[in-house]
């Protein structure tokens, strides 16, 4: 007998078509969505979707009552329209993730929930593109995914590549699933957003903006500069001493001290010792960076320094990130038990 996807399954998995089609046919569109009362408790719904996504906390509710598959389904559809307005790159990644997480969470529940069914395992999985007793992936496909996978044990050089096919092991599918679904998930957000419409959802955005800001302040906390990566203290050293540096050096900086917390005008200030210092360019320069133009910039990756040539002074911390910002994070931890008196 064949295996049926009920509306309990579209909601633990809101990104199949079947999901969109089964909302989409009760008459639900984005004006009721926006005005009614329902559609406010949905509206709401999204927001904290998007809130649980920037805490990283994953915590997935596995009793999905029939009657709330519909605010299931439209949550995700309504906060994947709020982060296109934000246009914040980390809040959307961190969208991305944990609907990747949340589908991982379910899809394993299906082989250890007495309610669970492998078979629909099965074909989720392959609705993803992935089966579960896959053993290789063509060398173009994995290329793309191992893209977004940190481990070495991911890079092409040290696969085993079979007549373009990249070999896979059991335990690895897991990591495969969840990174390609972060893929699709990523290339099927709205390309843009009506400007109308998002102002009509302003009052959302400020919620989560505001999440956001507090997320970042209880990540990082007071601006501790002797927790900075060598890579940003030397950008910073030479701007001090009265170097030009390059236009990627000027934007790490940027990104970098405005995602730890600190204001605008003292970033300004950083920058204030270069040889060509020009305030009226610097503010703009800084603002723009800083999302004052509508799109928050996070600061390059360790591999993307490495790229533009600004990977110095590498340390023993610096053999355990792939971030700056992970960098700082976890020395300022470091350093705060340090400082704890013992017990």
């Amino acid at each position: 007998m064949a295996v049926r996807l009920e509306p309990e399954d579209f909601a633990k998995y809101p990104f199949l078509e079947e999901a969109q089609d089964f909302v989409r046919a009760r008459g639900y569109t984005l004006e009721k969505i926006l005005t009614s009362s329902s559609g406010k408790i949905i509206a709401t719904k999204a927001v904290d979707r998007i809130i649980a996504a920037l805490s990283s906390k994953l915590r997935f509710d596995d009793t999905i009552k029939l009657e709330s598959v519909e605010k299931e389904i439209l949550s995700y559809s309504i906060a994947r329209i709020l982060v296109v307005c934000i246009n914040n790159r980390t809040i959307t990644e961190k969208l991305m993730h944990y609907e990747s997480d949340r589908v991982r969470y379910f899809l394993h529940r299906e082989l250890t929930d007495e309610r669970g069914d492998p078979e629909k395992k099965r074909i989720i999985m392959e609705k993803i593109g992935i089966t579960p007793d896959q053993e290789a992936l063509p060398v173009n496909a994995y290329v793309e995914l191992a893209a977004g996978l940190r481990d070495d044990a991911w890079r092409l050089v040290n696969r085993d590549i079979r007549n373009g096919m990249v070999r896979i092991h059991p335990e690895e599918i897991e990591s495969i699933v969840r990174e390609k679904l972060r893929i699709i998930l990523q290339k099927k957000l709205p390309r843009e957003v009506p400007e109308e419409l998002c102002s009509r959802v302003q009052p959302l955005i400020d919620r989560i903006t505001k999440a956001n800001q507090e997320h970042i302040l209880e990540s990082y906390g007071d601006i501790e500069e002797g927790c900075f990566p060598p890579c940003i203290t030397a950008l910073i050293a030479a701007v001090a001493s009265g170097a030009n540096i390059p236009h990627t050096g000027r934007f790490a900086i940027t990104a970098f001290l405005h995602t730890i917390g600190m204001h605008p005008a003292q970033i300004v200030e950083v920058f204030s010792r270069a040889p060509d210092f020009d305030l009226s360019r610097t503010v703009y320069q800084v603002e723009h960076i800083s999302g004052r133009s509508g799109t928050e910039y996070t600061p390059p990756s360790c591999a993307t320094m490495r790229t533009y040539g600004l990977c110095v002074n590498r340390d023993g911390w610096c053999e355990h990130v792939h971030h700056p910002l992970s960098y700082y994070r976890d020395r300022k931890k470091k350093e705060l038990k340090k400082s704890e008196p013992s017990a």
